[in-house]
């Protein structure tokens, strides 16, 4: 399957749903960032700032393992699909962390790709 057809399946599982890819200014739902960011094309970013738009709309689910702890990098309640753009700077510096720590990890094991579609190999 190429990229762009999944995500061209990813958005027609996000239409009304945003939980998928996010809302329409989130980065996941824009072309061709997102797909650059899955394929390696494009490096993920280092800085916690620009980190944080990533992850914060969709929110990895609570119940998902993230390394360094159970449950999403952040300390919300596990029901909240996501987080406002101007909370950056409202986050406590035990979320400020756990984002950190999880942040090498979430392009390759968490972005929404992999958290929605299924991978099986065929003999």
């Amino acid at each position: 399957m190429h990229a762009i057809e999944a995500w061209d399946l990813l958005h027609a599982l996000n239409c009304g749903n945003d939980t998928v890819l996010g809302g329409p200014f989130s980065l996941w739902s824009t072309l061709p960032e997102g797909i650059a960011r899955v394929t390696g094309s494009e490096p993920p970013p280092v800085r916690p700032r620009r980190l944080w738009w990533w992850m914060r709309e969709p929110l990895p689910a609570a119940q998902m393992k993230t390394g360094s702890s159970s449950g999403n990098p952040l300390d919300v309640d596990p029901a909240t699909r996501y987080v406002s753009q101007g909370s950056y700077q409202d986050l406590r510096p035990p979320d400020r962390s756990r984002l950190r720590s999880f942040g090498p990890t979430f392009f390759a094991h968490h972005n929404p790709y992999i958290r929605h579609i299924v991978r099986r190999t065929r003999s």
